[in-house]
């Protein structure tokens, strides 16, 4: 298991949201699969967003970290954030001319300013539910947790009643 690496950590600096209760910010993807992550963050309407996909996802420690860079600018992200943003983009690419578009709070919402945060967590509903995708993750596979997916599975195959397509959860291995 990795240890925490406690060290200056480079920050990111958000441009403020002119309207924090009718804009949010979407990561558009621009490095390849496997390759580091380089991100650019946009800001959008809410009615104006374009299709993304939104990751919901456990923090993990603060200590263990990964660097990222947003618009040439590095950016520290927990282990778990930097995981769940590479399994996206090498499990989803996107088209030749199109980035991957993505909302994940720890990024698209500035942690460092209380009154954006304060709009910002109140709209993660809404959020979530116009994502054309949202994508649960938990970290990386460690121990038995590859128990929570197959569960999944069997529950979903055992209860087929309780399929519905408008409200279909898709259990995928990130």
């Amino acid at each position: 298991m990795r240890q925490p690496v406690y060290k200056h950590q480079p920050v990111y600096k958000h441009q403020p949201l002119a309207d924090p209760a009718g804009q949010i910010r979407l990561i558009e993807v621009t490095s390849k699969p496997h390759q580091p992550l380089e991100l650019s963050l946009r800001t959008h309407q809410i009615p104006q967003a374009p299709d993304y996909y939104a990751i919901s996802y456990t923090w993990g420690d603060s200590g263990l970290t990964e660097e990222i860079t947003i618009d040439g600018q590095p950016m520290t992200v927990t282990e778990n954030c930097h995981y769940a943003l590479m399994q996206v983009r090498d499990r989803y690419p996107s088209p030749p001319r199109n980035a991957i578009i993505i909302w994940i709070d720890s990024i698209c919402i500035n942690q460092g300013d209380n009154y954006e945060k304060s709009y910002q967590v109140a709209m993660m509903g809404d959020i979530y539910t116009k994502a054309s995708k949202v994508f649960s993750c938990v970290g990386p596979h460690r121990d038995n947790s590859q128990m929570i997916r197959n569960t999944l599975d069997s529950i979903k195959k055992l209860s087929p009643n309780l399929y519905r397509p408008s409200r279909a959860i898709s259990v995928v291995r990130l």
